[in-house]
């Protein structure tokens, strides 16, 4: 009865709620303790970097002297596996009762003796064969491991010796080889590997030069260089992963030597394919969304000389410029940063294949020009109803002497309308967008869209509709208007009534300025009697000094005196003993 009544205090429920929880964890402890499944099992420990290169470069020594010992002819004998318990007598099989044949040689049936001689003379037969087929086997398994890759490189002292090793290897072949030499000179294994891939790395960028040569050679005859850029960049990308300091260096470097080249025609050529090869793996080794960047910010002014002052006259220039300007843009979308020469350039390739006679009003900056045979370079000779859009190669840009087709001319014109469509979305945040359009827009209006093919048509409305969806231009900045001037009067002479104080007459600039003098002349005064004062307090301290210094002269000089008194009388009783 007493139970019954009984109500739970805040306490006792505060008790309840802590017993509870400690319940739950005695729970919890136990069942890890006598948890099978694993939960409670410790993770392994994460290897380092240079545990990771170490033991990469352990396999790959492993892995060649095992190569070596097959091109010896030695074999190499794998490690036998345990055999676990319940897999003792998988192998084992009962064997049924044998049941020998009758044999017969020459029409008589063949004794055990006679049968026992065959089988020596076949097992004979058999070790002889086998013996053969042993010997061509080790043959093979030697030639074999001589033509295989060698699993371990040192990195050359020279460029011809690290060309040699490349020469007759396939694309997929340079790119093991690249790999397991990086592999066995990475720099987290210590010595001197952080020069060796410092040396590697600008083979590599020698390399990648080559490949992207006008007359460019291969490690391979029968294979196109330009099939090997893709396994050397993608290195030089793990060698500016372990070093950017260095890999940036050198890639300043060779863009300043193909910035010399350029310079020496005053940027009026575009260059060929091994100029944009570095150009373009700038972008893919650095940001180019950096504000200021050691290697990207260079790159950006080579991209603005070569927009800004390349001229345009053949198929090859054409490639060229859409090329350079597919890679500004690239580089500028992530940042947003208006170049003028990037528009500038489209609008110039859009200028070209307007079909007019008369391109004097229309509006173009140089480095084109309204006359001229490269002003309507891009002009199809005849009305354009179908053709095959087809992507720009990278190998086109050092082709040379190519025609200049329809299909080519309308594949210029629909690249040029989709990347103006993406720079007009990238740009469409800068306040003057509209402005940087206008020029486009002219443009458009004067293609005849009936001569051209569907896709372009539609590329060209898509490309209007961009410009019309674009906010609204701000006002012009203009001149403020100066305020009107108000018309000059005699100010009203107001007059403060103060009893007791003595009035003052004139204007408030007059008052004002009374003001001021009366104010200077108490100050003055102020520090007059600041002077007056510091000048007395500094002739009393010279005075006390003073009269200090003569009392102690005075009394050193009585003392003298009352020496010289004493010594004095002493001589004169001296004198009065000798009488």
């Amino acid at each position: 009865m007493m139970m019954a009544g009984y109500t739970m205090t805040d306490e006792d429920k505060q008790a309840a709620k802590t017993k509870s929880a400690f319940r739950d964890y005695d729970m919890l402890v136990k069942e890890l303790g006598f948890d099978r499944t694993g939960k409670a099992k410790p993770v392994d420990k994460l290897k380092t970097p240079e545990e990771i290169a170490k033991e990469e470069r352990e396999r790959l020594e492993k892995l060649e002297a095992d190569r070596v010992r097959r091109m010896k002819g030695e074999e190499v004998k794998d490690v036998k596996k345990m055999r676990s318990a319940d897999d003792l007598d998988d192998q084992y099989i009962l064997q049924k009762d044998i049941q020998v044949p009758l044999s017969y040689k020459d029409g008589k049936m063949l004794t055990a003796d006679d049968e026992d001689q065959t089988e020596d003379e076949s097992e004979d037969e058999e070790d002889d064969e086998a013996e053969d087929e042993k010997v061509i086997k080790k043959k093979e398994m030697m030639e074999a491991a001589k033509k295989e890759l060698p699993y371990t490189f040192e990195v050359p002292q020279d460029y011809e010796a690290f060309w040699a090793l490349l020469e007759n290897h396939s694309p997929r072949e340079v790119n093991t080889i690249l790999e397991r030499m990086i592999a066995c000179n990475h720099p987290k294994l210590g010595g001197k590997n952080k020069e060796k891939c410092d040396y590697l790395c600008a083979y590599l960028l020698q390399t990648l030069n080559v490949l992207a040569d006008y007359d460019g050679a291969a490690p391979m005859n029968s294979v196109s260089p330009l099939l090997y850029v893709d396994c050397v960049t993608q290195h030089i990308y793990s060698l500016t992963q372990l070093s950017p300091v260095n890999t940036a260096n050198a890639l300043k470097q060779v863009l300043l030597e193909k910035y010399g080249d350029c310079s020496k025609f005053k940027f009026k050529r575009y260059p060929m394919g091994d100029t944009f090869v570095f150009l373009k793996i700038a972008g893919m080794l650095f940001p180019s969304s950096d504000f200021i960047h050691p290697v990207m910010t260079p790159v950006m002014g080579f991209f603005c000389h070569l927009l800004g002052q390349g001229k345009i006259s053949n198929r090859r220039e054409v490639n060229a410029a859409l090329f350079t300007a597919y890679l500004a843009y690239e580089y500028v979308s992530v940042s947003k940063r208006f170049m003028p020469e990037l528009t500038n350039v489209l609008n110039g390739l859009l200028f070209m294949s307007v079909p007019m006679k008369n391109k004097t009003k229309l509006p173009i900056t140089p480095p084109f020009k309204c006359t001229g045979p490269t002003a309507s370079l891009l002009v199809p000779d005849a009305p354009v109803m179908t053709f095959e859009s087809s992507k720009l190669t990278f190998a086109s840009i050092n082709k040379k002497g190519e025609e200049m087709t329809d299909d080519f001319k309308m594949n210029v014109l629909q690249k040029t309308l989709d990347l103006l469509q993406e720079v007009c979305k990238c740009w469409s945040g800068h306040a003057s967008i509209r402005a940087i359009m206008r020029p486009t827009t002219i443009l458009l209006d004067c293609l005849v869209l009936e001569n051209l093919p569907k896709s372009v048509q539609e590329a060209v409305e898509a490309l209007r509709q961009a410009i019309r969806s674009l906010p609204a231009q701000g006002k012009p900045l203009v001149k403020e208007e100066a305020k009107p001037k108000s018309i000059p009067m005699f100010e009203p002479a107001f007059e403060k009534i103060i009893e007791g104080a003595k009035k003052r007459h004139g204007s408030k600039e007059k008052l004002e300025h009374q003001k001021l003098l009366h104010n200077l002349k108490r100050e003055r005064k102020a520090v007059k009697r600041e002077i007056e004062k510091d000048t007395a307090y500094l002739a009393r301290q010279k005075l006390k000094e003073q009269l200090e210094s003569d009392a102690e002269r005075k009394r050193k000089v009585g003392q003298i005196m009352g020496g010289l008194q004493m010594q004095e009388s002493e001589h004169k009783k001296m004198k009065l003993k000798k009488k």
